[in-house]
């Protein structure tokens, strides 16, 4: 079975975790298989897009210091059209 592959950029490591526990639950409930990503930052996220290839869906926090996710999806946008992302504020 195919893994999904998950990014989840968040500067806070509970909302880390909060999404980590909502995503394996999810899985274990579809029976999906699926892999995590974590990430404490947009710049953090762009520089390991390359040994991502096959990442399906990013969950990006909107408000992080330095590069926020509204814009990490835009400078992944450019490269990539296929990944979809979903935004928040917090993930509480």
């Amino acid at each position: 079975m195919k893994k999904i592959q998950i990014a989840v950029v968040d500067d806070d490591i509970l909302q880390q975790r909060f999404m980590d526990t909502l995503l394996q639950t999810t899985a274990k409930e579809l029976a999906l298989n699926i892999q995590v990503h974590f990430f404490d930052s947009g710049e953090a996220f762009l520089f390991s897009l390359e040994d991502l290839p096959e990442l399906e869906i990013a969950f990006l926090d909107i408000q992080m210091k330095g590069l926020n996710g509204l814009k990490a999806a835009q400078k992944v946008r450019e490269s990539n059209q296929t990944v979809t992302f979903n935004f928040c504020n917090c993930f509480c």
